[in-house]
């Protein structure tokens, strides 16, 4: 089970790697790319911050709170809780 965990949760981690070096390598920002005309389009933004920008420039805090998240992720996995 921890096993199927780990490799999921990799695949999704490449997964959203690729697709976000994709679209920053390939999208003119701020333009909208229709893939279902008027109802699902991509649009390239950049954000420093949270989700809409919240915190913007304080990516250290993302960054402590991440590492702090995947502590208690990987300790409740391994079963040390």
């Amino acid at each position: 089970m921890k096993k199927r965990i780990y490799i999921a949760s990799f695949f999704v981690f490449i997964i959203d790697l690729l697709s976000k070096f994709v679209i920053s390598k390939t999208l003119v920002p701020l333009k909208e790319y229709f893939i279902i005309p008027k109802f699902f389009y991509i649009c390239s933004v950049n954000n420093t911050g949270g989700a809409w920008s919240i915190m913007s420039g304080y990516t250290i805090i993302f960054i402590l709170i991440a590492i702090g998240v995947l502590y208690y992720i990987f300790k409740y996995i391994n079963g040390l809780h």
